[in-house]
């Protein structure tokens, strides 16, 4: 029997994309400079963008089983810190490819490939892990606004010479 989704479709799936971004927005820091302000609004935008339309593909699953033990796995994970846990959607994926990555909103996709490629709870658990942790410390953030600094003139004194 194929896999397929299960229960009441999560919010993430029927909140509008202008709802969800400046739910996001909220997140920017007002003590944070004007271009790095400027450089995590255009983050989010295109994070949001990115997961809505992944959402929107009829190739996310919620509610199959396993969903439901990856849900359970980030449940143990995360026993001690219910706050955090609020934030994290995890969903699955139908795509061969073998990754599993988090997004800056709190959703965590894990691929089929990765599922089939998994010896035991144990990996995926520490899979999931990684995930958190990306989510947690922000790094996908962190990495778009870095990737942007030369484009808002953070590098304009750089010369020809140097390298990236």
């Amino acid at each position: 029997m194929p896999l397929t989704s299960k229960g009441p479709i999560p919010k993430e799936f029927t909140d509008l994309f202008s709802k969800k971004y400046q739910r996001q927005l909220s997140n920017i820091s007002k003590e944070d400079k004007r271009k790095i302000r400027r450089t995590q609004d255009d983050f989010y935008l295109q994070n949001e963008y990115y997961v809505n339309r992944l959402l929107m593909s009829g190739d996310v699953l919620f509610g199959d089983t396993i969903t439901q033990y990856c849900n359970k796995i980030v449940d143990l994970l995360l026993r001690s810190n219910p706050e955090l846990r609020k934030d994290l959607r995890i969903y699955l994926v139908k795509s061969p490819v073998v990754n599993a990555f988090a997004t800056g909103n709190g959703s965590i996709f894990v691929n089929m490939g990765l599922i089939a490629e998994v010896e035991n709870e144990a990996q995926l658990a520490s899979v999931l892990a990684h995930e958190i942790i990306h989510f947690e410390e922000k790094h996908v953030l962190n990495e778009y606004v870095e990737a942007n600094k030369d484009d808002y003139g953070f590098n304009l004194f750089k010369t020809e010479n140097e390298e990236d």
